[in-house]
């Protein structure tokens, strides 16, 4: 095998991969829409513990942090709250009155 067609076949075999990958993102973020479901609006939020509380107290105080929100954790990636599946309640009222539903509470 010359090294032409170890090129052709790299080049086909990552092609196939970067398709296949595609793919995936495109079926994930269709099927995980329904439509009858209230899903929350992703909103960005810091992975790191010591930036948690500071980002926490300063959308506190702006009146910007929602009740609940899919975390958004990649800065340049605006389709990461997808593949988190993720919920955070920040409400604490919210909080009881979920955890009170015997589903939640388990």
């Amino acid at each position: 095998m010359d090294t032409a067609d170890r090129d052709t076949s790299t080049m086909v075999i990552f092609f196939t991969i970067l398709l296949g990958l595609v793919t995936v993102i495109f079926l994930k973020w269709k099927l995980a829409k329904p439509k009858n479901l209230n899903i929350p609006k992703p909103f960005w939020y810091p992975l790191q513990k010591d930036k948690n509380f500071k980002w926490i107290t300063e959308n506190v105080r702006n009146g910007t942090l929602p009740k609940m929100f899919q975390p958004e954790v990649f800065t340049y990636l605006p389709i990461s709250h997808i593949f988190s599946g993720a919920v955070i309640i920040s409400d604490f009222d919210l909080i009881k009155e979920a955890f009170r539903a015997w589903v939640v509470s388990l």
